[in-house]
Formats: structure tokens, C-alpha cells, sequence
């Protein structure tokens, strides 16, 4: 049985050749390339090359050339599999077994790709053959000549698109569904183009297969500007990345990648021969992404918008981000002039002067520390407390003891510069400072919290949230009866406020607590302010749109703590009884689990 490509890709993704080799060859560097001695023949001089950025070795003196498959059979004496089991471990990958679910996986995956492939390959067809004077003005506005199209294999849906029943002489209807790329029309009964009217963006994985698309509307309907294909059994927005699979050879070449938010962004970068760019589909930059991004690449910069909502963005994403920051990685942000994006300002200003801006960029740990910086009071010693505090906490989400150490003394530093004790050139004893004993209020705090699961800590914060950002989801009452708590007293309060906000009365935050004085909830309120992680986020204050993305990252995690307690149900059934129906239910869900 074969293994499937997605998995040996994605351990060739994960190993440069030049790691596998230099195990048994002495290899230096020389330009883009590795130089040895050749493993395959008695030579003196050096004639046997590799190439990570290509993927592959060549020996001169004897003609092999392979990948890092190849060259494990031809060195080692190893069949196959042998070679597939060896790299895998030492990817950090688990071994493939070929059970029943896994060949059923790997045949919907091969049907999926197939119709995607087919969908891709007719509309991209469709654009370069398309007469509309309304395509032709908007690729001719954005600046899409053949080449970009060709490259990215972008395509178009027309309004009167109808591609269903051609995939239904080679798929089933179920298939079909399974894709994204239709939903069905209850009203007049028929399967609609989900991309219709729109400029079609191939979402590529890894190995360069199409999983998804992105599509952007051209005309100047009321309809949302661009949109993702849904997430599929082989999609999942958080975990993918556009342009990757493109670049990521390239890496040998570049220690950074700039990560934009858009398609176009990376499609202009890429015209004016920015190759190291990649955009993250619309969504906030997730630990996944950057994990992805990681492989690859050192250094992320993150490319904003200068405005306030481009601002707010970044902070977020340093605040998601920090704790998985490592000392040989890194992320910076470039915050663009005058509202502008990484795709006009690369168009108005060319390639030399955006890469001469980049040097405006700052790390995460200056972006968190002039953030917090800027509402400080230095005169008021409070104030100062409140900043050392809250550096304390950024700190201390790093994962990385030595890193979380230096950065750490990076914010104690930045700290002594505001205090008199600088100015008198006396040093602060950093010891007796990191050794201070909390106050009693927090350390009373602290114990309490203590007390509480993580998951009702979660129900505190997205109850918090919503009693504090009222007008925001009393438009947005579907999102509160689709929300799933676990703990009784917080699921009876979360229908009570539902209750009230669909009353048609209006209520401010103030007066709405006031409802609650003499209740059971009234010590819940009370235990939601004390303790809540997510107030010193939501008090800085935030649009709707903004408000709702804290709201769905927290509700998230709480669909991880079902997920989670399930498989541990799952897995105490299994040593009561162990049978095929519960193990296999167990591993749909662990698998769930690791690619959300």
C-alpha cells in the first residue's frame, strides 16, 4: 500500500536535504548550495552538491540525484518503508499505520483534490477566455497581467456559473458538497456557485495542491468583499497559509517572510519581486500559522496598516503570540503610512523604497512595551505599578524559561529609565525586584483563583465580555443562543441575559448589573469582575468587529474543552471495553483536535 504524497510531503517539508546528508557527509556551504565529497564513489575532489532550496542532491562523478528518500535507500541499505518510518521520527511526525480509516481519509482526500483541481483549472481557463468589459476594468485596475494570473492560477466565476452538473458526470452529489464550493438554494431548488462574481485565489497546501479558494467580488453589490471557501475535512482557515508553498524552498535564500492580509497584497509584492510574502486569509495570525511559517523562516514581519484598527491588530497578535516565541525565532511589525497597504504602497513606491521602509520595523517587544508605555502616568507611582505588573504578565506567558528570563530584564530596564534612580546613575537591584513579594490584595487574589476550573475561568471571560459590550450582542443575539457553557449557574445567567436583550428594552452596563443586586448572580457578577483574564484587553477600547474576534477566540477554546472531554470519556470507555466503534470514534476526535 502506498503511502499517501500529503504525508511524505509533509515530511520532506519539514527536513531539509541538507540535514539528512550532512549525517554522513561533510558538507560546506557555497552560494545557495552544499559541497562533499561523494558518498557513491572513491573521489578526492568534491563533486557531490546539495540543494535545500530545490530539494534534492546531485552527485557529478556518479549521476545519482534524488531527495532525502532516495538518498536514506541508496546510503543506508534501507527499503522503503524503512527510509518512510526513519525520516518520519525524525521529523517529529507519528508513523503512518494504515488502518481502515486512513484509507477511507486518503480516498475522500483524493476525491476532494480531484474536484478542486477540475473547479481551479475551468474558471482559470474561463478568465483568460472571459470578454467581460467589467473583468477586463478590474484586472486592469489592479494591476493583474497575464503573468500573475498564470503564476497563482487565478481564476473568475461568472454570475451565470453553473458548474454542478459537469462535476456530477464524475462525482457524487455528496462529494460535490463536501468541497465548499456550492450550497443549496431552498428557495428555487437548485446548487449556487458559492464564488459567483468573483475573482477566484487558489488556497494551496504544502505540497502545493489546491485545498480551498478565496474569492473577491468585483462588481459594487452589497455583498462581502472577499470570501473563503468553508472549512472542509481538509481545510482549516487557522492552519493555512497563501503563497507558501510557493516560497518555502526559497528559505535558503531569506530568513524573513513578510506576512500581509490580503491575496492582492502578496500578488503585488510578488509582481515587484518580493517573493518572501504570505498572507493569512483574512483571519487573526494564529499559533499554527506561525508554527507553519516557522519551519522555514526565522523572522516574521507583520505588515499593518498604520491606522488605529491596523494598530489594535498588532497588539493582538503580539498578545496571542508571545508565549510561543523562541530565542531562535522571531517576529517584527511594519506599520505602512497614510492608511496604506503592503499592495498600493508597493505599487505607488516600487520594491527598493518599500524594502528601505522595512527598516521602520519594531520587534514584538517593543510594540508590546511603547503600547503600554503610552497610558502610563510616570509621576503617579500607581500607574508605574500598573505597567510593571502588566510587563510582568507579558513576560510570563514565554514558554521559554531563558527567554522569558532576558525579556523579562529587556521590560526592567525600559522600567528604570522612568524612575529617579536612573537619573542619580544608581542600578536597580534586579534580584530584590524580581524577588518582591506581591501585595497582600493579590496575593489574596491569586489563591482565590485558584479555586476555579480553567474552563469556568473562560466562561467568567466571554460573560464578561458580553454584559460589558451589551449593544454589540444584542444585534448579534444568535451568536449568544449558539454559545455552549458548562458550568450550571453561568448557563442560567447566559439565558437570562439573553432574555433581556431580546425584550426590546435597553439597558446600559451599569443598570444592567443593578437587575441582578438582590439574585443568585449578583456573587457571580462580582466573581466575573474580580477574576476575569480578559479585562485588561477588553478596556482598552475596541470597535464591534474587534469586540466579536476576542469573543470567537474564547468561544473557540471553549469547544476545545468539549472536544477535550470527549476524548477523555472516550478514552475511559475504551479501558472498560475496548471495541473498533469506540476506537475509531476516538481517533476522529483526536485528530479534530490536532489540526484545530
Amino acid at each position: 500500500m502506498k503511502y499517501p504524497k500529503e504525508y511524505l510531503e509533509e515530511i520532506k517539508s519539514r527536513l531539509k536535504v541538507s540535514t539528512v546528508v550532512s549525517r554522513s557527509v561533510n558538507l560546506k556551504k557555497r552560494g545557495k548550495e552544499f559541497i562533499g565529497i561523494s558518498p557513491f564513489t572513491n573521489e578526492k575532489t568534491p563533486s557531490f552538491t546539495v540543494n535545500d532550496q530545490k530539494g534534492f542532491y546531485h552527485c557529478f562523478s556518479s549521476n545519482e540525484h534524488g531527495n532525502i528518500f532516495d538518498f536514506l535507500m541508496k546510503t543506508a541499505n534501507m527499503n522503503f518503508g524503512e527510509t518512510v518510518r526513519t525520516l518520519a521520527a525524525d521529523a517529529g511526525l507519528p508513523i503512518y499505520k494504515f488502518t481502515k480509516l486512513d484509507e477511507e481519509r486518503e480516498k475522500k482526500w483524493q476525491t476532494y483534490s480531484k474536484i478542486l483541481e477540475k473547479y481551479k483549472s475551468y474558471y482559470h481557463n474561463g478568465l483568460k477566455n472571459n470578454k467581460s468589459k467589467a473583468l477586463e476594468s478590474y484586472l486592469i485596475k489592479r494591476g493583474l497581467t497575464e503573468k500573475e494570473i498564470n503564476y497563482f492560477e487565478i481564476g473568475f466565476v461568472p454570475k451565470e456559473a453553473f458548474f454542478f452538473e459537469k462535476l456530477k458526470n464524475d462525482f457524487s452529489e455528496s462529494d460535490i458538497l463536501n468541497s465548499g464550493l456550492f450550497y443549496f438554494d431552498e428557495k428555487n431548488k437548485r446548487y449556487i456557485e458559492r464564488f459567483r462574481e468573483r475573482i477566484l485565489f487558489p488556497i494551496n497546501g504544502l505540497t502545493g495542491s489546491t485545498i480551498a479558494f478565496g474569492g473577491r467580488i468585483i462588481s459594487n453589490q452589497k455583498l462581502a468583499k472577499y470570501i473563503n471557501s468553508p472549512e472542509t475535512l481538509f481545510f482549516k482557515k487557522g492552519n493555512s497559509l497563501f503563497n507558501l508553498d510557493k516560497i518555502r524552498h526559497s528559505s535558503s535564500s531569506y530568513d524573513e517572510v513578510f506576512l500581509v492580509e490580503g491575496y492582492m497584497d502578496v500578488i503585488t509584492l510578488t509582481k515587484y519581486g518580493i517573493l518572501n510574502t504570505v498572507a493569512n486569509l483574512g483571519t487573526a495570525l494564529t499559533e499554527k500559522q506561525s508554527e507553519t511559517i516557522w519551519r522555514f523562516f526565522n523572522h516574521i514581519i507583520i505588515c499593518f496598516d498604520g491606522d488605529k484598527s491596523g494598530v489594535d491588530a498588532a497588539i493582538r497578535a503580539a498578545d496571542r503570540l508571545l508565549s510561543i516565541i523562541k530565542p531562535n525565532l522571531k517576529i517584527s511589525f511594519l506599520f505602512l503610512p497614510n492608511n496604506q497597504d503592503p499592495d498600493n504602497f508597493v505599487g505607488e513606491n516600487g520594491k527598493e523604497y518599500f524594502l528601505s521602509y522595512v527598516n521602520k520595523k519594531i520587534s514584538i517587544y517593543d510594540l508590546i512595551w511603547k503600547h503600554h508605555y503610552k497610558n502610563v502616568d510616570i509621576d503617579q507611582p500607581s500607574s508605574l505599578a500598573q505597567l510593571d505588573k502588566i510587563l510582568r504578565d507579558q513576560s510570563n506567558k514565554i514558554k521559554d524559561d531563558t527567554l522569558k528570563k532576558y525579556t523579562k530584564e529587556f521590560f526592567l530596564n525600559k522600567l528604570s529609565q522612568l524612575t529617579p534612580l536612573t537619573n542619580k546613575k544608581q542600578k536597580i537591584n534586579f534580584r530584590a525586584y524580581r524577588e518582591a513579594k506581591p501585595l497582600n490584595l493579590t496575593k489574596e487574589i491569586f489563591s482565590m483563583k485558584k479555586n476555579y476550573k480553567e474552563v469556568e475561568l473562560k466562561e467568567f471571560s466571554i460573560l464578561y465580555l458580553i454584559i460589558n459590550n451589551l449593544n454589540i450582542f444584542e444585534k448579534k443575539i444568535e451568536l449568544l443562543s449558539e454559545l455552549k457553557l458548562y458550568t450550571k449557574i453561568c448557563v442560567e445567567f447566559l439565558n437570562k441575559i439573553i432574555d433581556i436583550l431580546t425584550s426590546n428594552k435597553t439597558y446600559e452596563t451599569t443598570t444592567f448589573k443593578e437587575k441582578f443586586k438582590r439574585t443568585k448572580y449578583f456573587n457571580l457578577i462580582n466573581d466575573i469582575n474580580t477574576f476575569v483574564p480578559v479585562k485588561f484587553i477588553s478596556k482598552i477600547k475596541k470597535d464591534d468587529d474587534e469586540m466579536l474576534l476576542i469573543f470567537e477566540e474564547i468561544n473557540n477554546d471553549l469547544k476545545r474543552f468539549e472536544l477535550n472531554q470527549k476524548i477523555n470519556s472516550l478514552e475511559q470507555k475504551m479501558i472498560q471495553d475496548m471495541n473498533e466503534e469506540t476506537y475509531k470514534e476516538l481517533l476522529d476526535l483526536k485528530r479534530q483536535a490536532n489540526s484545530d
